[in-house]
């Protein structure tokens, strides 16, 4: 007998979950389909029909005796074929090795007596489970479902949770959405609301399993803030469960046009009304869900203000909803069940509700500094650790096809991926190139080579062309591409910066060395006690022509004033060496650095955006691989008390390149005015802000630097993502492409070439 009850190890998995939660978010992301588990048809859904059966057209609290024998048998039926169609799932996991997979809304598995406030009748809808999960079946205080303790017992639960406030809203609007397309009745929605709109039956079934001394796992808590926005909580979900990570998936097809063909199609008006009711509440139920091509992060607020949500609730839903949401009687009570568990949910490190790193990308803690250093991620496991990184390349991606020509002078530098190794197929030989142009195109190859050789995951096939030049090529991977989406083609794919190879600057020198030199400054230095100045190193002619005045202007406005260390660098040693130049690490000693683009980009910028400091620049004109991570603040938001100096963005092209102001409380850098006029302004009121100045500064730091995105490992993630990204739209042309077959890059990196 001591071996009854005995847990089949961790090979089955049961979600609870409530509408609204993101639950089959996690399941698309999961990517069932991928992973090595058995569940049934419906996405793990087994006690559905039950429920159907339960709800009686939303009369779920009906008392049982006014429902009828036969009624409370169908119930018993459905519950029963539930339960077995649920073994049999374990059984056949267990057979095959693989993982039983269900998930259930913790109401469905709820005793319909006890839904209908009779638990003393709970005994009528006792179930048959097999003997061998023991000879009794015990309900424990808080186990108020279907299932005995024994047989749940074998089950590893996790409870997806969503703030009520954000939970509850979503699914109001979903039933009235049920109302006029004719699914529901009123009365029918507002009882189902009235057994949904709480989470008290999770919480029972969390605290049953704190009261269980031999359940196969610790039960998980997942939020739906963390499915949204902190990806890698789904990569620890795996590893805690044994599923598999590099089976996620965080982009896939919308399947929208198959719904609606379900649900308005010809096919549909052969099916009884009850499936077709069924197939349109699906359709409200998934409709962002299956029209997405992705997680949509904005489809949920990183900070939920209760207040702010029940102002809305009366204009949008009448009295009668609106009261059964009311801040003061279910939002904030529910709120306090909430944070129960929000404090012990699978979250990863350091992530507090509502702290900077939430606001949009996730802190990091030991061990992902770790993996930062690691080469050979999946492309899962790169989305996953850094949200973002690829939006360039998916940008790129959406502009479409393009024909890539074979270069008549070798330039820019043309190759092939094949097999996963390199290939160079045309170039333009040493003569022609200066000794820094060459080494930037070794670096490049370089960077390019690695992220080839350490990937995990065969890579597709593909011919590129690579640019060295500061000023983009059409059709190339370029360092950088215009800001204003206007001028940016069909197959401009920005590359990272050959930096993060190396920079043979005396006050450079790699990526990853300035990377350590910042960390050391950074232990030491309070963003307070930084030197409390703007500063800046440059050479004043190198600008852009579109605003070729830039660095001039600069130096007129700052010369003299005490809060600006600005100066021209005053080169030496035929450039390779300046007498005022600063090392890169130096410029994070400074509360603020100016940062300025050149001819195109600076490559400086991914340097300073790896100090606690704040950058401040104007409206930048160039895009490099990760400059869209940038929040800005404008200038014009802080000074509003000064509408004399004028909005920052004065151009058209400003406008499209940077549409979105954010409020300071979000920032990580400020964009000041081209021409420097409020640069002064700007800084003293930082100056006189401390406390938001530090946030600004700690979100750009904790983001590029502590989230990882300056790492070795976003880096080849970048690379890999970009050769898959390209190989989806270029088009070859021309027979030149099979009539060279190129040079591997390990004999071409020898030289001779």
């Amino acid at each position: 007998m001591a071996d009854v009850n005995k847990s089949p190890s961790q090979s089955r998995l049961l979600l609870i979950s409530v509408p609204r939660t993101a639950s089959n978010l996690m399941l698309k992301i999961l990517n069932l389909p991928g992973q090595k588990l058995v569940t049934n048809e419906k996405g793990g859904y087994f006690f559905f029909n039950a429920f159907i059966k339960v709800d009686n057209n939303g009369r779920i609290t009906l008392p049982l005796e006014e429902r009828s024998e036969a009624q409370k048998q169908e119930i018993r039926d459905a519950l029963q074929e539930a339960v077995d169609g649920l073994e049999d799932c374990a059984q056949r996991a267990e057979q095959e090795g693989k993982i039983a997979f269900a998930k259930e809304h913790a109401f469905w598995l709820t005793n319909p007596a006890v839904l209908g406030n009779q638990a003393e009748q709970a005994a009528s809808f006792r179930l048959r489970i097999p003997d061998k999960y023991g000879p009794s079946q015990t309900f424990s205080p808080l186990n108020h479902t279907v299932l005995p303790d024994e047989y749940l017992r074998t089950w590893r639960l996790t409870f997806v949770i969503r703030h009520p406030a954000l939970a509850f809203p979503s699914l109001c609007r979903a039933m009235q959405k049920f109302r006029q397309g004719g699914i529901m009745q009123r009365e029918d929605t507002v009882g189902s609301m009235k057994t949904t709109l709480t989470l008290t039956w999770t919480r029972m079934l969390y605290d049953w399993c704190l009261e269980q001394p031999d359940l196969p796992g610790k039960p998980l808590v997942v939020d739906a803030q963390d499915i949204i926005h902190n990806p890698q909580v789904m990569v620890q979900y795996c590893e805690e469960t044994g599923l598999d990570p590099s089976a996620l998936q965080f982009e896939w097809e919308s399947k929208q046009e198959v719904l609606d063909r379900q649900t308005m199609g010809p096919d549909s008006q052969s099916q009884q009304k009850s499936d077709v009711d069924l197939a349109k509440a699906e359709a409200v139920m998934l409709s962002t869900l299956l029209g997405s091509t992705g997680v949509i992060k904005d489809k949920t607020p990183t900070v939920v203000d209760v207040t702010a949500e029940a102002k809305q609730w009366k204009e949008e839903f009448g009295e009668e909803l609106a009261y059964m949401l009311e801040t003061t009687r279910i939002a904030i009570i529910l709120t306090c069940l909430f944070l129960v568990f929000l404090v012990l949910r699978l979250r990863i490190g350091g992530i507090t509700p509502g702290s900077p790193a939430t606001q949009s990308f996730p802190r990091v803690n030991g061990s992902q500094q770790h993996s930062f250093s690691n080469l050979s991620l999946s492309h899962a496991q790169c989305v996953a650790a850094f949200p973002g990184l690829f939006s360039e390349i998916e940008d790129a991606v959406s502009r479409g096809p393009f024909t890539l020509t074979w270069s008549r002078l070798g330039e820019p530098l043309q190759g092939s991926v094949k097999d996963n190794q390199l290939y160079i197929l045309n170039w333009q030989k040493k003569a022609f190139l200066s000794e820094q142009m060459l080494n930037e195109r070794t670096a490049a190859l370089n960077q390019l080579y690695r992220a080839i050789i350490t990937s995990p995951e065969p890579l597709p096939d593909t011919l590129f062309a690579l640019n060295i030049q500061d000023r983009p090529i059409a059709q190339s991977w370029s360092y950088a591409r215009p800001a204003d989406p206007a001028a940016t083609k069909a197959g401009d794919f920005p590359m990272p910066h050959f930096a993060f190879w190396a920079w043979p600057l005396k006050y450079i020198g790699s990526m990853d060395r300035a990377l350590i030199a910042i960390a050391e400054i950074e232990a030491n230095w309070t963003f307070h006690a930084k030197i409390p100045q703007a500063v800046w190193r440059g050479t004043p002619w190198f600008n852009d022509v579109q605003n070729h005045d830039l660095r001039k202007r600069l130096i007129q406005v700052t010369t003299g004033k005490p809060w600006a260390d600005v100066q021209a660098l005053e080169w030496e040693t035929n450039g390779e060496t300046a007498r005022n130049g600063l090392a890169i690490e130096d410029f994070c000693r400074y509360k603020y650095i100016i940062y300025t683009e050149g001819v195109t980009y600076s490559g400086r910028l991914p340097f300073h955006q790896a100090c606690r400091s704040i950058i401040l620049t104007p409206p930048m004109a160039w895009m490099l691989h990760t400059t869209h991570l940038v929040r800005p603040v404008f200038s014009s938001t802080l000074l509003q008390t000064e509408p004399r100096l004028g909005p920052p963005h004065q151009s058209d092209r400003i406008k499209r390149a940077w549409p979105t102001d954010l409020d300071a409380g979000d920032a990580n850098l400020v964009m000041v005015s081209p021409d420097w006029s409020d640069l002064e302004a700007t800084i003293a009121w930082l100056e006189n802000h401390p406390i938001i100045a530090q946030g600004i500064a700690n979100r750009q730091r904790e983001l590029f630097y502590d989230g990882g995105y300056l790492s070795p490992a976003a880096e080849t993630c970048y690379w890999r993502a970009l050769i898959r990204g390209w190989s989806k739209v270029v088009e070859p042309e021309g027979r030149e492409w099979t009539e060279h077959k190129g040079v591997r890059w390990e004999l071409f990196s020898l030289g001779g070439f």
